[in-house]
């Protein structure tokens, strides 16, 4: 493969770090470290000014940064895990009364207990699990506006909100 259609390799930051970190704790020689990585040792040595460079932010405001980024990541893998949880609760107790029931969520028509209790469970699972209500409807396989239409619609049966029956 010539020069010029030769791919340009990317580096992920712990393999960097790795080779920097060889270098200077164990004393590995910057000649052998580029002949095992197959890199050239101008690339080596850009690594080595980058750490001289930004090292400081370790010890500077972007450490808290980096801390509350990992913190933030923490929190958003609890959140995924409890929308995850959600979910996994809503697919079962959806297959559940579709099958007590017998009846499918789409189609052409849908019963009035039937429409009431998806727009009641759409509501409860949204409001739980801080899902959107465009994904929770995706998931389901119903559209956008067939849901608000019975959800309208119930609130014409009753002249009250089908949202506030279930609280």
């Amino acid at each position: 493969m010539s020069e010029l259609t030769r791919r340009r390799r990317t580096f992920s930051a712990a393999y960097r770090w790795d080779a920097v970190r060889r270098h200077l704790e164990e004393g590995v020689p910057v000649s052998e470290l580029c002949r095992e990585l197959s890199i050239r040792p101008s690339q080596f040595e850009s690594w080595l000014e980058r750490l001289w460079v930004r090292g400081e932010l370790v010890f500077s405001s972007g450490g808290a940064r980096a801390e509350a980024a990992d913190a933030s990541l923490r929190e958003t893998r609890r959140e995924l895990a409890r929308m995850q949880d959600a979910v996994a609760d809503l697919v079962y107790e959806l297959a559940l009364r579709m099958r007590v029931t017998g009846e499918p969520l789409g189609g052409r028509h849908v019963s009035a207990a039937r429409r009431d209790d998806v727009v009641r469970s759409v509501e409860r699972w949204c409001d739980s699990s801080g899902l959107s209500r465009v994904q929770v409807l995706q998931w389901l396989g119903l559209s956008s506006s067939t849901y608000f239409s019975w959800k309208r619609q119930a609130q014409l049966d009753d002249g009250t909100s089908v949202v506030d029956a279930a609280e």
